[in-house]
C-alpha cells in the first residue's frame, strides 16, 4: 500500500511515465519487463552490460531503450550516457534485478535518490543463510522478519564465509534502509522464498 492506501495496481502508473530497470533480461526480470510492454504505458529504460539471455533479444530489446554499463565493475561516471539519462528524467520506478553488491547499490541510490518515486530492490532467499535459524518458531517457515543477523561477531562471521552471495544481498537490504533512514528514495525489497510468506516489504 502506498501512504494514501492504494492497491499497487492504482499507482501503476500514469501514461508515459517512466520507468528505470537494472537488468531484467534474465528469466526473472524479463518477464517483469515483457508485462510492462505489453502495458504499453510505459518508457521504459533498460541498464545492462549488453547480454541478453533467453528470448529477451526477440521479446525485450526492441521494445525498450537499452543502455550499456557495468555497474559491478566501473564507476557510475564512466556510464555517460545513464548519467545523462538520469539527469534528464524523472522515473515512476526502478527495478533493480542485477545488483550484487552493497557499494554498487549505495552508489545507484547517491545517483537516483532525487530521481525516482520507488526504487524495487530484488534480493534472495539467500539472505536467510546468513541469519539466525528461526523456522522453529514459525511451523518450519521463514518469514521476512528473520533476516536477522547473529548477534556475535564470530557466527556472523561463519555464516558469511558459508554464503557470500547471501550476505551481500542482505547487506544490500541494509543499505536500503540507512539510506531511507537518512532521507533518501522510498524502496521496496522483493525477497523471492518458497514459503506461506510471499509478500513485499515496503517502505514509503
Amino acid at each position: 500500500m502506498t501512504s494514501e492506501e492504494e492497491p499497487m495496481s492504482s499507482v501503476l502508473l500514469n501514461p508515459r511515465e517512466k520507468v528505470l530497470v537494472f537488468g531484467g533480461n534474465g528469466f526473472i526480470g524479463s518477464t517483469l519487463v515483457h508485462n510492462l510492454i505489453l502495458r504499453n504505458e510505459f518508457d521504459i529504460f533498460l541498464v545492462s552490460r549488453g547480454n541478453w539471455y533467453f528470448d529477451s533479444e526477440e521479446r525485450i530489446k526492441p521494445f525498450v531503450e537499452h543502455i550499456v554499463c557495468d555497474r559491478e565493475n566501473s564507476d557510475l561516471d564512466f556510464c555517460s550516457d545513464l548519467m545523462s539519462l538520469v539527469k534528464e528524467n524523472y522515473f515512476k520506478f526502478v527495478f533493480d534485478f542485477s545488483t550484487y553488491k552493497p557499494e554498487v547499490l549505495h552508489e545507484s541510490l547517491e545517483l537516483l535518490n532525487n530521481k525516482t518515486d520507488l526504487y524495487v530492490y530484488i534480493s534472495s532467499d539467500s539472505i536467510y543463510e546468513v541469519c539466525e535459524e528461526r523456522r522453529d518458531l514459525n511451523n518450519g517457515f521463514s518469514r521476512e522478519s528473520d533476516a536477522v543477523r547473529p548477534e556475535t561477531e564470530v557466527e556472523r562471521d561463519r555464516l558469511n564465509d558459508l554464503d557470500e552471495y547471501g550476505n551481500e544481498k542482505l547487506e544490500g537490504e541494509e543499505v536500503l534502509v540507512a539510506n531511507r533512514m537518512a532521507g533518501g528514495c522510498p524502496y521496496q525489497i522483493s525477497d523471492p522464498k518458497h514459503n506461506e510468506q510471499h509478500t513485499l516489504q515496503s517502505w514509503w
